[in-house]
């Protein structure tokens, strides 16, 4: 029988120590795609959870929802953080490519009406929340404000789930008006409206709503029906939320998967929302 070179045994001792830390490594991080309006929340989540999972570190691939669902439906990744369930032709494409789809709504996260700090409007009716957006009212002079343009910016649809329910709940399905400006992410929606007379939304879950002083912006008030008092959007992220301008938190995983880090971090989230009365972020990673 031949031996081995030398050089060939050294090179195989050398290089099995380093693909066996590779594997370990690998284990160890488990993408997670999702709307990266939850970024900051599920930072908080994913660092509380490995205090008791230290094998396990999930790590969001933060982008949109719509890219997030379509990572999960190519198999990149097992589970999503969604503002919104997958549509039909979404779990069609995902079951021919072998995906088991299981949803589950988790929590809410409301949408909070912003403005120019400076504005001396502050509050607004859902019609006249509904006017502005649709393009109907386009100075700030006909809710009571001053005479100037109402430059109306939005979040993409049907990309984020942010402006797919906005669009849902305040202009019940009508488009949104032809002039608004789509924001790629909250920290351009605060340094538009902060610098402009615009108006816009940002999840309370989200770190830049309490960055919204120093950024020279103010939440508007909303009167929910005719003749209540205007109210406030519930900050955080909660497990249940009457508050009709909120978005759900909807958790997608591949069922198929066995890795028992996803399972343990979906149970993990879903009981720690339940268990606490709202999240609020620390800092905050993007759109």
């Amino acid at each position: 029988m031949k031996r081995l070179p030398l050089i060939v045994i050294w090179a195989f001792l050398v290089a099995l120590p380093l693909a066996i830390v590779c594997e370990a490594q690998e284990n160890k991080t488990h993408k997670i795609g999702g709307a990266n309006l939850f970024a900051d929340v599920f930072e908080r989540f994913s660092e509380s959870y490995q205090k008791t999972n230290s094998n396990c570190r999930p790590v969001m691939l933060g982008s949109t929802t719509g890219r997030g669902i379509s990572e999960f439906i190519n198999g990149d990744v097992p589970v999503v953080w969604a503002s919104r369930a997958m549509n039909s032709k979404e779990k069609e494409q995902a079951h021919a490519n072998g995906i088991k789809v299981s949803e589950k709504q988790t929590g809410k996260t409301a949408l909070a009406v912003v403005a120019n700090a400076k504005n001396p409007v502050s509050e607004l009716s859902m019609e006249q929340l509904r006017k502005i957006f649709a393009g109907e009212i386009t100075n700030w002079k006909d809710v009571g404000g001053l005479d100037e343009p109402i430059r109306v910016t939005i979040r993409a649809v049907p990309e984020t789930g942010a402006g797919v329910l906005f669009q849902q709940v305040v202009l019940k399905g009508a488009p949104y008006a032809p002039q608004a400006q789509v924001m790629q992410a909250y920290k351009t929606t605060l340094a538009v409206v902060g610098k402009s007379p615009a108006i816009g939304y940002i999840p309370t879950a989200s770190a830049y709503y309490n960055k919204m002083s120093e950024e020279g912006v103010k939440e508007i008030k909303i009167q929910l029906e005719e003749g209540s008092g205007a109210i406030n959007a519930p900050a955080g992220l909660v497990k249940e939320s009457t508050f009709p301008i909120s978005i759900p938190l909807i958790l997608i995983w591949n069922e198929k998967v066995t890795d028992p880090c996803i399972s343990s971090f979906v149970e993990f989230v879903d009981g720690a929302i339940e268990g606490s009365k709202s999240a609020r972020t620390g800092a905050s990673s993007g759109s």
